[in-house]
């Protein structure tokens, strides 16, 4: 086409030289030469006006015949929608304004197809009361008559919807809390304490029936300022021990009854902790009994 083009401009050109009315002449050529331009960029409803132009009957006779043609061809490709709106019922809408990227097409909808250029296109179909609605496309060449049709909605229905998020729901502490570790330790250090006094007090006991045994079998309690007899001897290791024991019950007494009241004022003045607390890493604890000889004890291990 761009060869035909220039084959009219070299034709034409002899004609304004010898020609009386040369201005119209070249406006015409101009016009051809713009509209296929024009058209060649996908602008068809801006080329189709150049070429109503140069058909006209002041141009020379082959820019007519070939603009003519063009016009017709082009009329032939050029696109057009027939655009729809419904409200939230169904019903067809008329009082919509639609732009064609971001030029209005159209301040009313009447069902008659509207010419666009091909390409791709940004429609938006606004209306008082009701949410825009964008809807994109792709119109071809020698698309005629697309249907292209949108449901209108309410503003107020429109509006963004607030996203409460539920509450966490208050997870259970754990039994293995700094708390209840260190108040269950104690009265379970508590209740071994007064083990080994109950123990020692046994012990106790049974050094003074020793001794009982020892003083019935010497008769006189002067038998032992004679002299150190075997007898004698036995008979003060046997109360020297049972002294000793009795003294490692009452403090071993002592000692888990203060244990155990310590763990439950743990239990009772620790302060609590809050419904959704959790630790990074439960505590242990390992309680072990000790025996040395004649005493006794235990140890505490673990980590907090």
């Amino acid at each position: 086409m761009r060869a035909i083009s220039g084959t009219l401009a070299a034709m034409v050109a002899t004609s304004i030289v010898v020609g009386a009315h040369a201005d119209p002449k070249a406006d015409c050529i101009a016009a051809a030469d713009q509209a296929q331009t024009l058209r060649d960029d996908g602008k068809y409803r801006a080329a189709r006006d150049k070429f109503v132009s140069c058909t006209q009957t002041v141009c020379p006779a082959i820019v007519q015949t070939s603009c003519n043609k063009w016009l017709h061809d082009i009329e032939g490709a050029m696109p057009s929608l027939v655009l729809g709106a419904k409200d939230k019922t169904g019903g067809d809408l008329a009082d919509v304004r639609v732009t064609l990227d971001g030029t209005t097409l159209t301040d009313t909808l009447d069902g008659k197809p509207i010419e666009v250029d091909p390409g791709t296109h940004t429609l938006r179909f606004s209306r008082d009361g009701d949410e825009t609605v964008t809807q994109k496309l792709i119109v071809r060449a020698g698309e005629k008559t697309r249907v292209v049709s949108v449901t209108m909605q309410d503003a107020a229905k429109s509006a963004p919807v607030t996203i409460t998020k539920p509450e966490e729901a208050p997870s259970t502490p754990s039994p293995y809390l700094a708390r209840n570790v260190a108040g269950a330790s104690l009265i379970v250090l508590g209740a071994g304490g007064i083990a080994l006094g109950v123990v020692f007090g046994l012990q106790a006991s049974s050094s003074a029936d020793d001794a009982a045994a020892l003083r019935t079998k010497l008769g006189s309690p002067s038998a032992c300022t004679h002299g150190p007899t075997a007898d004698c001897t036995a008979l003060s290791d046997a109360v020297d021990a049972q002294d000793k024991k009795a003294t490692l019950s009452l403090v071993t007494y002592i000692a888990g009854g203060a244990l155990i009241a310590g763990g439950v004022l743990a239990f009772l003045l620790w302060p609590k902790p809050k419904s959704n607390y959790t630790e990074t890493a439960a505590p242990t604890a390992r309680l072990v009994p000790v025996f040395n000889g004649g005493f006794g004890g235990a140890s505490l291990f673990g980590t907090f």
